[in-house]
């Protein structure tokens, strides 16, 4: 499964297993969430077969409730940086001082998931981001990957490092 350190799903920012939610990148309560989706699957930027924007794990992340919270606010955004990093990156668009310590950082999503998010989704989630926080400059992020204190990455694969 994805999310997953040590068999426990945790949260992607974090790294915590407490307070759990399944956060969709693209909002299916929203109509034009439901159109949304229907134009990339229409336009081919995602494939015809998916499953529809509620259901498929590929329109969704693992983020505690806080993290949950921040994001649906579109206080931070996850941007995918390919090769030669080929790393999500969070974004602290919003300059929020709890999310300080995670701009800039890799989260915990392996970019050759078999149920990867799809980029285009979180995409479309980075502009509406950008225009919640339109008189902001976009912060500067460093052309290296950082990893946050809890996560490490080695051999090809994520680890939860010993605290």
């Amino acid at each position: 499964m994805r999310d997953e350190i040590d068999g426990k799903q945790c949260c992607i920012v974090c790294g915590t297993t407490l307070s759990l939610r399944h956060a969709h990148i693209l909002p299916p309560e929203d109509v034009a969430g439901h159109f949304i989706w229907l134009k990339l699957k229409e336009t081919q930027e995602i494939p015809q077969w998916v499953q529809g924007v509620e259901e498929e794990p590929r329109n969704g992340l693992s983020l505690c409730a806080t993290h949950h919270v921040a994001f649906d606010n579109y206080q931070f955004y996850i941007r995918y940086v390919p090769s030669p990093l080929d790393r999500f990156i969070l974004i602290n668009i919003s300059t929020h001082p709890d999310l300080s310590q995670f701009h800039g950082k890799a989260i915990f999503l392996n970019p050759a998931h078999r149920i990867v998010p799809f980029p285009q989704l979180l995409y479309i989630h980075e502009y509406s981001a950008r225009a919640q926080y339109a008189s902001l400059d976009s912060p500067a992020i460093s052309n290296t990957v950082v990893y946050p204190n809890w996560l490490r990455f080695s051999g090809g694969a994520f680890a939860r490092v010993v605290r």
